[in-house]
């Protein structure tokens, strides 16, 4: 006499998969073992920004606390490739960047991320306001 095996469903809320072990559908089992929660879910790009700076109250700025280029800027992992931190701010604060724009720093600081210290411009816009501000190494000043 052979045993009627039954349709178990997974134990999680909601979810109509087919038992796989200990209750749980072969992706919530999963989750199970690797991380001690069958409903664990991967953090959102935005979660995973706002967790990564540190906010200065006296200067304003949002600091990159994550992996930076070899130039300062913020690093961030976006469908497996890396994307500057700072246009990454814009883009979940302001919406998307314009082609052939750039988004430059009002503090001047690479590891910057707060929005509102953010500004789009051209290159010609992002090299008047270096100018501007005594930072241009060009000419003279460039050995």
């Amino acid at each position: 006499m052979g045993r009627k095996k039954l349709n178990k469903k997974c134990a999680v809320d909601g979810c109509e998969r087919k038992h796989h072990a200990k209750g749980y559908c072969n992706m919530h089992y999963t989750r199970f073992c690797k991380h001690g929660d069958p409903e664990y879910r991967l953090p959102t790009l935005e979660e995973r920004f706002h967790a990564s700076y540190t906010a200065v109250p006296e200067s304003g700025c949002w600091l990159w606390m994550g992996c930076c280029d070899k130039y300062g800027y913020g690093q961030i992992s976006v469908k497996r490739k890396a994307k500057a931190a700072h246009r990454v701010s814009w883009e979940l604060h302001n919406g998307p960047i314009p082609k052939r724009l750039l988004v430059c720093h009002k503090c001047d600081v690479q590891s910057c991320v707060n929005p509102e210290h953010l500004f789009l411009g051209t290159q010609k816009d992002n090299i008047r306001d270096c100018i501007s501000k005594g930072r241009f190494k060009g000419g003279n000043k460039n050995g």
